[in-house]
């Protein structure tokens, strides 16, 4: 996900990520982070990040045994449409909802300004409550 994200970084961006990626994916701590890679490699954040290299969703779904419902954004940054269909896939007792134009939070981006996230800039409509 974070390296689908990266993609559109330049290149000596996405080495200095990949090199992070290798070493969590390994279940190694990142010892040095360039000050401009410090807001993606967070210290505190890296054992969680460890611990999630070793969990496959598709795997982990396919065993289970009770209802899921897989709600999808068409407007997601962080997983695509692609992966709730391989959950999907996975699961085929489970029910997958496609939702039009709403994000990774469960809201719809009415209007993006422009390709830089500007939160403040973009109006928000909360699908599901509580």
């Amino acid at each position: 996900m974070i390296r689908t994200q990266l993609e559109n970084q330049p290149v000596f961006v996405q080495d200095e990520a990949l090199t992070f990626f290798n070493k969590l994916s390994a279940l190694m701590m990142v010892e040095e982070v360039s000050p401009m890679m410090q807001p993606l490699f967070i210290k505190s954040v890296e054992p969680y990040l460890i611990s999630q290299f070793s969990y496959y969703p598709v795997e982990q779904i396919s065993g289970l045994q009770i209802l899921v419902s897989i709600v999808q954004g068409t407007s997601d940054f962080k997983v695509g449409i692609e992966d709730a269909e391989s959950l999907h896939a996975a699961l085929s007792s489970s029910k997958i909802q496609i939702v039009e134009g709403m994000n990774h939070t469960l809201k719809n981006l009415v209007t993006i300004p422009s390709k830089i996230w500007k939160p403040k800039a973009i109006q928000i409509k909360l699908y599901l409550r509580d």
